[in-house]
């Protein structure tokens, strides 16, 4: 499949708003996999500004998953108090929390998946 066919899938998908099957690309490493992700990122900052010219820039984050531990994807557990005792929630990493806006859409990068640890995969 073509570069150009790829962004082409992912904005059918962004526009269409059917976002309920992801895309994933696997290929050997330097072929353009985060590069393309960026570009999808930026076709869809410019069709939400076609009708909304302020909106914000699509969000491009990519995290590199050879360099996560397993708490960098979970959050770091913390105990809060509710009306039935003590719960432990997991408090989300800063770029896990920035994709949890349901006003914020772009591009999630799963980098080196296949290299990552079996824990953080």
């Amino acid at each position: 499949m073509q570069y150009s066919d790829i962004v082409a899938l992912a904005m059918a998908q962004f526009v269409s708003e059917d976002m309920s099957t992801p895309i994933c690309l696997l290929g050997s490493p330097g072929i353009g996999k985060t590069s393309l992700a960026r570009s999808i990122a930026d076709q869809m900052t410019k069709a939400v500004r076609r009708e909304r010219p302020d909106a914000p820039s699509a969000i491009c984050q990519v995290v590199d998953l050879t360099s996560k531990m397993p708490e960098d994807m979970s959050g770091l557990p913390r105990i809060d108090q509710t009306p039935s005792g003590l719960v432990t929630r997991y408090a989300p990493q800063e770029w896990l929390a920035k994709l949890s806006d349901p006003e914020v859409y772009g591009v999630l990068c799963l980098d080196d998946l296949p290299a990552a640890s079996p824990a953080v995969q």
